[in-house]
């Protein structure tokens, strides 16, 4: 009797197993399909390497890697935050008033602005600190309970820090990353673009 108890056992702790792996690989797949979530060899490249994977043409991964470096030499806790927090940074082809937009462990910066803004003042450094705040909001569930104008006033400071550190005069700090950029009320725009990328 103990024995058939012990076959049943496995066979229960079997089925459980396949069950999870079934819906949980299921779950993830769709999640893959509808760009909710980065693809398992971003979850590798980030595991393995300890930095973020990036997607897109040559040209915008050697400037993402330049990025990396740039903030790893000025600024290591805001590079340890970027690496911790962003598993997957991707060139997206949306037409869209603002640069970039931080979901789920994913970075995407946005192709027409990624082209117009490229050569301004630490553009993507500026983005991956941005963004990486949020990561970090979300991760502190603090993103559901605080206004979006805070949260986005918080990303900012991190830019100013960033830039601070690079030694960029402060009136140049003002110009890209001051509080009066809140104005513009850009993250009102982030709805319409989680529904055009297949977001809810």
């Amino acid at each position: 009797m103990p024995d058939k108890i012990k076959k049943l056992f496995r066979f229960a702790l079997l089925l459980a197993a396949v069950y999870l792996v079934t819906y949980y690989g299921s779950r993830y797949y769709l999640m893959i399909k509808r760009d909710l979530a980065p693809p398992p060899q971003a979850y590798l490249h980030h595991y393995v390497h300890k930095e973020p994977y990036i997607q897109g043409p040559y040209e915008f991964q050697k400037d993402v890697k330049n990025a990396l470096a740039t903030i790893k030499k000025v600024s290591p806790e805001q590079y340890e935050d970027v690496c911790k927090y962003c598993v997957y940074i991707e060139l997206a082809d949306l037409s869209t008033k603002i640069s970039a937009l931080a979901n789920n462990r994913t970075v995407y910066v946005f192709r027409e602005r990624y082209d117009k803004d490229k050569d301004s003042q630490y553009y993507i450094e500026r983005i991956l600190v941005h963004e990486t705040t949020h990561f970090i909001q979300q991760s502190e569930n603090r993103v559901k309970n605080v206004p979006a104008e805070k949260s986005e006033a918080e990303a900012l400071a991190s830019e100013r820090q960033l830039l601070t550190a690079l030694k960029v005069p402060p009136d140049i700090i003002a110009q890209v990353a001051g509080d009066q950029l809140l104005q513009l009320e850009w993250w009102k725009d982030n709805t319409q673009i989680r529904n055009a990328m297949g977001r809810n």
